[in-house]
């Protein structure tokens, strides 16, 4: 049965993932998400989970602090400071009992002495609000009624609780909205790389990102202009390790991408190449060619569901190189647009012609 009945005035998607995130915390979390169920999505209950979140960051860190053996829980649920002498230990013994934390632990029912359990519900509870919030932000609605895999969530939460770094936090939390928005989304395969992956690991693949096409490519064509201070070709083989590209540097030539003849609302044939925010239109001369191809280092399936997360910006610079591949593929004209997605419609604006076949 849902958490939240569907005449509250809120999102399908707020509603699905609040009733994920509320399934998915352990014991921990069970009194803080109590409340959820009566959430409508205003901007006071969006700043009110905002501090909450503050609080259990305080919270983590207390928690560290007593297994690293700076602090310790007394009988009475006191949180007191340990010192090197048993008179400074007495001098500073706080005098205030840490509700939240008291709260926290007889809800758990876990031992003082065991609070890796702890960290890790509170993990997920982290990243369960920031994909609430993020839910709040973009007020889609669900693409379907399709509920959660029972095995995707646990292997989702086995890996998700051990993260607390927030910048990854907030990727789990993505993967989680868009997973309730369209469950099958994301393979396991995914979920995997993502908990081997580090800080590191995700910068290198965010500046991967605007070299991108159509979420499917990186232009081969294109590699002197990549490797000019954005990305060295060492950087690029390793990405290949980590399963995001393909063929990089591959004895036998590069691969070839087509991509397929598209028609407008004015029946006219164009090509298109996608960038995040601009595109590339392909304007041909006549009905042929029926597609158009380019050399290639194609994404793999774990790195168009990893690059999918990213929000980048194209990059006008590195379409203009990417462009005159066209040239010669009976193009009569070239431009490079601002791109305007919309569930699955795509739409452009401002376009500038870069090039314009003299025939």
């Amino acid at each position: 049965m849902p958490l939240l009945p569907n005449t509250l005035p809120l999102e399908n998607l707020l509603i699905k993932v609040v009733d994920v995130v509320a399934n998915c915390i352990g014991a921990v979390g069970s009194p803080l998400i109590s409340n959820w169920a009566k959430v409508s999505g205003s901007k006071a209950e969006m700043k009110a989970l905002r501090i909450r979140a503050r609080g259990i960051i305080q919270l983590k860190a207390e928690i560290r602090e007593i297994r690293e053996g700076r602090k310790a829980v007394t009988e009475d649920f006191k949180l007191i400071e340990i010192f090197r002498s048993e008179a400074e230990q007495a001098d500073h013994e706080l005098a205030q009992t840490k509700e939240d934390l008291l709260g926290y632990l007889q809800a758990s029912g876990i031992n003082v002495q065991n609070l890796v359990e702890v960290e890790r519900q509170l993990n997920l509870l982290q990243i369960g609000i920031q994909a609430i919030e993020q839910s709040s932000e973009e007020g889609d609605a669900t693409k379907e009624n399709k509920p959660i895999d029972d095995d995707w969530m646990a292997q989702w939460r086995n890996r998700a609780q051990d993260v607390s770094n927030q910048d990854m936090q907030q990727l789990w939390a993505k993967v989680l909205k868009e997973e309730t928005k369209s469950a099958g989304q994301f393979s396991i395969h995914t979920l995997d790389l993502l908990s081997r992956m580090s800080r590191k690991d995700a910068e290198l693949i965010e500046r991967l990102g605007p070299f991108v096409l159509n979420n499917a490519f990186v232009s081969a064509s294109a590699s002197d202009f990549i490797t000019d201070d954005r990305l060295t070709i060492d950087e690029l083989l390793f990405l290949q390790d980590l399963k995001i590209l393909n063929s990089v540097g591959a004895l036998h030539g590069t691969i070839q991408t087509y991509i397929g003849r598209r028609q407008t609302n004015q029946a006219q044939h164009i090509f298109i190449l996608t960038n995040y925010d601009k595109c590339l239109l392909f304007v041909p001369k006549n009905e042929n060619p029926e597609r158009l191809a380019f050399a290639s280092y194609p994404l793999t399936r774990i790195g168009r569901e990893i690059l999918s997360l990213a929000s980048c910006k194209g990059d006008s610079d590195y379409l203009r190189i990417v462009a005159n591949e066209g040239r010669a593929q009976n193009i009569k004209e070239i431009f490079v647009c601002d791109l305007v997605k919309s569930g699955d419609t795509l739409s452009w604006s401002n376009g500038e012609t870069i090039w314009k076949s003299d025939q």
